[in-house]
């Protein structure tokens, strides 16, 4: 196996420049858990509405709209499939425009959107107007596109290079495993019990307020490099989001790129 930044490398360029200027840890878990575990609660905080919103969205939805709301099956199913051709062509530009204007513009529109509007999108589901009932798959698959397109940079970026890989997997998986994970049996069961058809939005509403304080808590990474001992971002980017921090994260990126040359 050969490891560096070169042809035929399996490790990241900004890994070996780590270890090429000695920013690699020995006790990475250790050292996350001892500096870092604010980030793990910030991660852990947004992937509880990343995932909800996934699970919900494009796992249960089906059981939901048969089982819950007696649709016709292939209805519901063809449904689904028309939201995913959108949010598949809607991705790419939205993930360019966090590029330009910010990740956290764009993150906090999408939480926000799923803690007013997910219930109403969900009593439009049980309407009998089939074209009501798309709009308000089509509400929440497009804020989730919103969430995906930003995701593979924004969640990696909240930790430094020596413990990123420790930190992301430590609040990732936890947070799956314990509050995301569970979400369409929850949901269902709720509706079992209580007889209330909107617990779905009623859950994605509530991981969208969780998910709307990590965002906030998060520094601003768009145009960030992910180089250096410290977390992407400028400190000061926490809370409401601000323009001036990518063009600032820009000119960082510049800056420490001359600073660093990747391992042969």
């Amino acid at each position: 196996m050969r490891y560096g930044s070169g042809p035929g490398s399996t490790r990241p360029p900004v890994f070996s420049e780590a270890s090429a200027h000695n920013e690699s840890s020995k006790a990475p878990v250790r050292q996350v858990l001892k500096h870092h575990w604010k980030q793990i609660l910030v991660l852990s905080g947004f992937v509880v509405l990343l995932n909800v919103a996934f699970y919900m969205v494009l796992g249960y939805m089906p059981t939901y709209l048969s089982s819950q709301l007696g649709h016709d099956t292939t209805q519901g199913n063809w449904m689904l499939v028309g939201m995913m051709a959108l949010m598949l062509l809607a991705i790419p530009p939205v993930g360019a425009l966090s590029d330009r204007v910010g990740r956290k513009p764009l993150l906090l529109f999408a939480a926000t959107g799923y803690a007013t509007l997910s219930v109403p999108a969900v009593m439009m589901l049980g309407l009998p107007n089939q074209l009501l009932q798309f709009l308000g798959l089509a509400v929440l698959g497009l804020l989730l596109v919103i969430l995906t397109a930003a995701v593979s940079s924004t969640l990696p970026a909240l930790f430094p290079t020596a413990v990123r890989y420790s930190g992301f997997a430590i609040g990732y998986n936890f947070s799956t495993a314990f509050f995301a994970g569970p979400s369409q049996t929850v949901a269902n069961q709720l509706i079992e019990t209580t007889g209330n058809q909107l617990i779905p939005g009623w859950y994605m509403a509530i991981a969208g307020v969780i998910g709307f304080i990590s965002i906030l808590c998060m520094r601003e990474t768009a145009q960030a490099t992910l180089r250096g001992e410290e977390a992407p971002g400028d400190p000061a980017s926490v809370g409401f989001p601000k323009l001036k921090y990518v063009d600032m994260n820009r000119m960082d990126a510049e800056n420490r790129r001359s600073a660093y040359r990747p391992v042969a």
